[in-house]
């Protein structure tokens, strides 16, 4: 038998002086526990001795309150998880005939168990849920629903066969990736969308109020923007929306002007024009007598965008408008 040594006499009465045989968890805290205690009767502090030993000094406090009140053995690790855990036989029993049925028709568990039930075979639902969680993350078979999605997204891949998916370069040259997106501003009268558009690297920007949010609506608003625009279109950047999908992505092909698309869930992507969006709510749209008619309205809308493009000082631009800023880069200065 082991003897611990350098501990204090109440450790010594508490375990019998003599070690019996240990569970290697109470062993292993024992030898802690000793270490920590020789080290603090050389001087070191108990955080210090603890840090030493790679031990919490909760941990080290609990560990000697249980060897004062009940000896070594107490420092057995009892946590069920530690232990060796027996086979499920019901679950091994049933694993089989649960892959075969999901294999032949994707269902739930409780349509398994009594379909299950019906072959003569009483297992209970949570049992069978079991089963299929420990399949699907095996990989032996798929999830509910899987199969689904994986086709929904050949089948909007091969839909969207002009659309890119947008890399992490920067535009540098005017035109080079222009970005679009639509606001929705309601009044008192019908619905109105507003598309947008915005040049990332002059801040040049165009948007036209529509009564419908649809492919057709941003294919004339592309036609637009390329006439508005002082320098070639390039590129666009768009989101995921069904308005940038269809008719305007067709007509993207047709002009020959590369659509790129940002990944799902990221309008930090298309940051200029969303940020464009709250200039227009807070500088116009505020301030706009909500009774106009949609003639109006793109009336007023035109007016304020010769505002922004010619008049308005940018911060990004330290402090030039578009216009200024668009003929220091040679462009023509000639805008909407």
């Amino acid at each position: 038998m082991n003897r611990v040594r350098g501990l204090e006499r109440v450790f010594y009465r508490a375990a019998g002086f003599v070690l019996p045989d240990l569970e290697p968890s109470a062993r292993s805290r024992l030898e802690l526990v000793s270490l920590i205690e020789r080290l603090r009767r050389v001087g070191l502090p108990v955080a210090v001795a603890c840090a030493v030993a790679g031990v919490s000094r909760a941990s080290y406090y609990r560990w000697r309150y249980r060897l004062r009140r009940g000896g070594a053995r107490a420092l057995t690790d009892g946590r069920s998880r530690n232990r060796r855990r027996r086979a499920a036989p019901v679950r091994s029993a049933v694993r089989p005939l649960v892959e075969e049925l999901r294999r032949e028709r994707p269902m739930g568990k409780e349509k398994l168990a009594l379909t299950l039930a019906a072959h003569g075979v009483t297992v209970s639902a949570s049992t069978v849920g079991r089963c299929i969680t420990e399949l699907v993350s095996r990989g032996v078979i798929e999830a509910i629903g899987a199969a689904r999605r994986g086709q929904r997204a050949r089948r909007l891949a091969a839909a969207r066969g002009w659309a890119k998916r947008k890399r992490g370069e920067k535009p540098t040259q005017p035109g080079e990736l222009v970005q679009l997106d639509t606001l929705q501003e309601r009044t008192l009268g019908e619905p109105r969308y507003q598309f947008t558009a915005v040049d990332p690297v002059t801040r040049v920007a165009h948007a036209q109020l529509y009564k419908s949010l649809t492919s057709k609506s941003a294919r004339e608003f592309l036609a637009e923007l390329i006439a508005a625009l002082p320098f070639p279109l390039r590129s666009v950047q768009v989101d995921n929306g069904s308005e940038f999908k269809g008719a305007f992505e067709a007509a993207c092909a047709e002009l020959g002007v590369p659509l790129y698309t940002i990944p799902p869930r990221t309008p930090k992507a298309n940051a200029k024009v969303e940020r464009l969006h709250r200039t227009f709510r807070d500088e116009h749209y505020a301030f706009e007598p909500p009774t106009l008619t949609i003639e109006e309205q793109r009336a007023a809308l035109k007016a304020y965008l010769h505002h922004y493009n010619h008049h308005r000082p940018h911060k990004a631009l330290d402090y030039q408008t578009p216009a200024a800023y668009a003929h220091q880069r040679s462009l023509p200065s000639q805008m909407t």
